[in-house]
């Protein structure tokens, strides 16, 4: 009885641990043109740009969907994939964004915790929100309106299912394993590269793929070195791993039958 006993302690621990830690996606993935249309500003302006070793870069449109508090409208940091399943307390001062996929919420997920306060909590300066099987993602209506939730970060999302793949397929140019998810300590242990990085603009070494996320209205401010025209994407690299994103980029261009301007 005392061992069926610490077991269920155990149990009770562990489950409300996960409660602790994990949260909500207050977003959901839509195809539905009409709620695209009325939720995602297509026009918007906002530009995510993004950088990795050795000279690799690449920008596009994105929609600034919610106005972090206090925002200043461009977030610079070490991007990263953020999601409810791996959440740990840890926390670090380096710098970092999340990206957050919209597509399903755990099991486990708490109604209280949304994922971009947990995100915040944990050092995130910005979050970029996608899909990786539908056209957009939609925040909801409730969480949209500041006078009912807090908004502690910009939140940004893509314009478009091939406008995702592009993006999430730059991770290939950079050692996933290490760099690809949230790690505090990995994090801390980066800042140095990572603080060097977001002050010259340019990724001194092999580590993390690194974004800047710029409102419309700071774009004339954006400090980057990469320019855009419209909303057409720019990219450019110099070494071969950004070659066999290439061609990812290009067999994603075929399956989507989307129309992209890739400048190699």
């Amino acid at each position: 009885m005392r061992i069926f006993m610490f077991s269920l302690c155990q149990l009770f621990i562990l489950v409300i641990g996960n409660l602790v830690v994990n949260a909500y996606i207050p977003a959901v993935p839509t195809n539905d043109s009409a709620k695209i249309s009325a939720s995602v500003n297509l026009s918007d302006l906002s530009t995510i740009q993004l950088a990795w070793y050795p000279q690799g870069s690449y920008e596009t449109t994105v929609s600034h969907q919610l106005v972090g508090s206090g925002s200043s409208g461009v977030n610079k940091g070490a991007f990263v994939h953020f999601s409810e399943n791996n959440l740990t307390t840890d926390t670090t001062t380096t710098p970092w964004i999340a990206l957050v996929a919209c597509d399903f919420n755990t099991s486990t997920s708490s109604p209280e915790n949304d994922i971009f306060t947990l995100a915040r909590a944990r050092g995130a300066v910005s979050a970029l929100l996608y899909s990786e099987w539908s056209e957009a993602c939609i925040i909801n209506p409730e969480y949209a309106n500041h006078k009912d939730f807090d908004h502690p970060i910009d939140v940004f999302s893509t314009k478009s299912l091939p406008s995702s793949r592009i993006i999430t397929s730059e991770f290939l140019t950079i050692n996933q394993t290490l760099f690809g998810d949230f790690n505090a300590e990995r994090l801390n242990g980066s800042a140095n590269v990572i603080n060097e990085t977001l002050a010259t603009n340019v990724v001194p070494s092999s580590s993390y793929m690194f974004a800047t996320l710029t409102a419309a209205a700071n774009i004339t401010n954006s400090t980057s070195t990469n320019t855009s025209t419209g909303s057409t994407p720019s990219r450019s690299s110099g070494s071969k791993a950004s070659m066999k994103t290439e061609f990812v980029l290009i067999v994603l261009q075929v399956i989507t039958g989307a129309t992209v301007v890739v400048f190699g």
